[in-house]
């Protein structure tokens, strides 16, 4: 059974369901990539018709110690998928926590939770936790996190009865800056949708997307693809410099074998 990328953008839809992102799977299929730098596949290894990277030790050292910030994330995620000790680890460590959600009310002077308008807002506020479904998307955020370092992510919609996302590719984002509240600000490469080969399928995929990300890519006089994404929609998790902290493992995996 051919193993599916699932990597690089994925839906997690609660409540109602109604936000249809099937298309994004088919789009998956005819994704290429559009240069060396953002290559969605490469180090990664498929049992049916996808190339398998060879790392020996000195190469593994050489990343581990040298490599790129993308070289070391390819070669994280190439032993997330190919080797059971370094996978058991990091779900382990990414599942350790339950990811909770605690909502603290804090009326003003004078008033009460008991009152209507403050219990009407409280318990709404709980309802949107349910509908986050926080202690599923946390586990993938840190999952992400420990296999590249990074999560990027993008908020398509968000109310009182449901909230949705994407996934974003690191290998088009980028977080250079932060705003006045220390929140990291995404810029997300629009270029991304070259790689959708079908235009029928590329265009139900920009629907999809914020009306920031599609105008950017359906400019045609833009100079600069990235777009900065506003930090009420951008999702931006990163671990210290942002590089997978397990490398060392396979490095002493590797070595003692050699």
């Amino acid at each position: 059974m051919e193993e599916k990328n699932q990597d690089n953008v994925q839906e997690n839809v609660a409540l109602n369901g109604n936000l249809d992102l099937a298309s994004f799977t088919r789009a998956q299929q005819k994704m290429i990539k559009t240069s060396e730098q953002y290559d969605p596949y490469a180090g990664h290894y498929y049992c049916a018709g996808w190339y398998r990277k060879d790392y020996t030790p000195e190469r593994i050292r050489d990343i581990v110690e040298r490599g790129s910030l993308n070289e070391k994330r390819e070669l994280s995620n190439y032993f997330f998928k190919t080797n059971g000790y370094y996978r058991q680890t990091i779900l382990a460590y990414a599942n350790l926590l339950k990811y909770a959600g605690l909502l603290i009310p804090n009326p003003s002077n004078g008033k009460k939770l008991s009152n209507s308008n403050i219990s009407k807002r409280y318990y709404g506020a709980l309802n949107l936790m349910e509908v986050m479904k926080l202690p599923e998307f946390y586990s993938k955020v840190a999952n992400s996190i420990l296999v590249n370092g990074i999560y990027y992510g993008m908020i398509i919609s968000k109310d009182k009865n449901s909230f949705s996302y994407v996934d974003l590719p690191y290998e088009y984002c980028r977080t250079r800056y932060q705003d006045i509240f220390g929140n990291d600000l995404i810029e997300f490469n629009v270029e991304y949708f070259d790689t959708i080969l079908c235009q029928k399928d590329r265009e139900e995929t920009l629907k999809l997307y914020p009306s920031v990300v599609s105008k950017a890519y359906r400019n045609k006089k833009r100079v600069d693809p990235w777009v900065i994404l506003p930090a009420e929609i951008g999702i931006c998790f990163i671990l210290f410099d942002g590089s997978p902290c397990f490398l060392s493992m396979l490095l002493k995996q590797h070595l003692d074998k050699a």
